[in-house]
């Protein structure tokens, strides 16, 4: 049985500013800086500019390169909401070379990715 969420609404809350939650901002804030510069990195090798069903048809790419390329351009447009190309990756001919549910680097997965920044 699920667990019941707990919310503390009264107006006596203690403060949030103790040293976990401000290790936990700046976690967050360190994530996100390691994500900026991986899609900065990504846009820099040229592999976000390729064409994915180039890379899917290339016959000088082996299968793990191939999964490679096309995951990490399939996790670069979900995290910047490019909804035309998640449709294109998952959809055409790089469709046997990804997965939704495949977990980058960092643990999260292209759904994550999309729901917090397809607008």
């Amino acid at each position: 049985m699920p667990k019941p969420l707990a919310f503390d609404l009264h107006l006596d809350t203690p403060s949030y500013d103790d040293a976990e939650t401000t290790a936990r901002i700046e976690d967050s804030d360190a994530r996100l800086m390691e994500m900026l510069a991986a899609q900065a990195h990504h846009r820099e090798d040229g592999s976000s500019r390729e064409d994915e069903d180039s890379v899917a048809l290339d016959e000088k790419l082996t299968v793990d390169d191939k999964r490679n390329l096309l995951q990490k351009s399939l996790n670069m447009a979900a995290s910047n909401g490019d909804v035309e190309r998640v449709r294109k990756l998952v959809g055409g001919r790089a469709k046997e070379f990804v997965d939704v549910n495949a977990p980058d680097d960092e643990g999260t997965v292209p759904l994550i990715y999309a729901s917090c920044f397809v607008r």
